[in-house]
C-alpha cells in the first residue's frame, strides 16, 4: 500500500491510495499534500522508538524465561515406573518449540539499543544544522588512539558539548582489561557478534531443590514448567520462604558478558539499557 498525489489543475491535487494495482481517490486536497494518520518520518522521535522496541524485546524475553511463551517453554517430565520398579523415576526434558527464540530476542534488543545511539547522533547533528544521510554513528572504542582517529568523521556534525559527553562515555577510560566490563563495550561486542557471526551465546541449565521424585502415581507422569528465579526477572519479587518445598529453577545466562561467564540475561540487558538511557539523556541536555 502506498500514498501519493496526482497533480491536477490549479493548486489542488488528488490524494490517492494505491492498493495492489488499483487506485482509489480519497479526496481533493488544496495546499500541502497531507494524509490524516500519516506521520512525517522526521517528526517521529526515532531514538525513543528504538528504546521502546528494545524494552518490548526485554519484556518478551522476561515472559519466555517465566514459562509464559509456548515457543520458548522448557518443561521437565517426571515419570514413575510401574511395579515392580515403582521406586524408580525417569526425568526428561521437553525442549522448546523454538530453541533459538531467546537468543534471537536478546540480539534484537541489543540491536535496538545500538540503533538508538546511532539515531541519537543523527538527531543531534540535525539539531546543530548538519544534515547527513550516512556516515554518522555513535563511536564506541576501547583504544584512545583509534577514537581520536575515527570519531571525528562519525560525529563531526554534533556540538562541542555533545562531543564532550560522547568522549566521556568511552570504554577506553577504563584500563585494560576492565574496559571489557563497560556497558557500552559489552553492547558493542555482543551486537557485532550477533549481526555478523553467531547468535548471542546464552546458557541454559536447571537447578532442582528438595526433589520429591515420588510425588506421582506409579505409571504416571507430571510436568514442571521451568522459570527463572524471581530475582532475575524484569520486576524482581520476593517469594515466600519455601525451604522444604520442591523447586525447579531455570538458569538463563549470557555465555559471555564482558569478563563474566554467567551473567543472568535480564539483569545484563537492564544494565545496558540504563547506560544507553543515561547517555541519551546527557547528550540531549548538553
Amino acid at each position: 500500500m502506498s500514498v501519493g498525489s496526482i497533480p491536477t489543475s490549479g493548486t489542488k491535487s488528488l490524494i490517492v491510495l494505491q492498493i495492489a494495482s488499483s487506485f482509489v481517490v480519497l479526496k481533493m486536497s488544496a495546499g500541502p499534500f497531507s494524509v490524516p494518520g500519516i506521520v512525517p518520518v522526521m517528526s517521529i522521535d526515532s531514538v525513543k522508538a528504538k528504546l521502546d522496541r528494545a524494552h518490548e524485546h526485554i519484556l518478551s524475553i522476561d515472559a519466555a524465561l517465566a514459562g509464559a511463551d509456548p515457543l520458548a517453554r522448557h518443561v521437565m517430565v517426571i515419570s514413575r515406573r510401574l511395579p515392580p520398579a515403582q521406586n524408580a523415576v525417569d526425568i526428561g526434558e521437553r525442549t522448546p518449540q523454538d530453541p533459538a527464540r531467546v537468543s534471537v530476542l536478546v540480539g534484537d534488543a541489543l540491536q535496538a539499543f545500538r540503533s538508538a545511539l546511532d539515531h541519537l547522533v543523527g538527531e543531534l547533528e540535525r539539531a546543530n544544522g548538519v544534515h547527513r544521510d550516512s556516515e554518522f554513528e555513535y563511536p564506541i572504542f576501547w583504544d584512545w588512539a583509534r577514537y581520536k582517529k575515527e570519531s571525528p568523521r562519525r560525529i563531526k556534525g554534533v556540538s562541542a558539548a555533545v562531543a564532550e559527553v560522547i568522549e566521556r562515555s568511552q570504554p577506553y577510560h577504563r584500563p585494560a582489561p576492565s574496559y571489557k566490563d563497560h556497558p557500552l563495550w559489552i553492547l558493542h561486542d555482543l551486537n557485532n557478534a550477533d549481526k555478523h557471526r553467531v547468535l548471542v551465546g546464552t546458557g541454559i541449565s536447571v537447578t532442582v531443590d528438595n526433589l520429591n521424585p515420588f510425588n506421582v502415581e506409579p505409571g504416571a507422569s507430571r510436568e514442571v514448567v521451568l522459570a527463572v528465579s524471581t530475582e532475575y526477572r524484569l520486576h524482581p519479587e520476593l517469594r515466600p520462604e519455601t525451604a522444604n518445598d520442591e523447586r525447579w529453577t531455570l538458569n538463563a545466562t549470557f555465555a559471555q558478558f564482558g569478563q563474566k561467564s554467567a551473567q543472568p540475561l535480564i539483569p545484563g540487558l537492564v544494565e545496558i539499557q540504563a547506560a544507553v538511557t543515561q547517555i541519551i539523556s546527557e547528550c540531549r541536555s548538553a
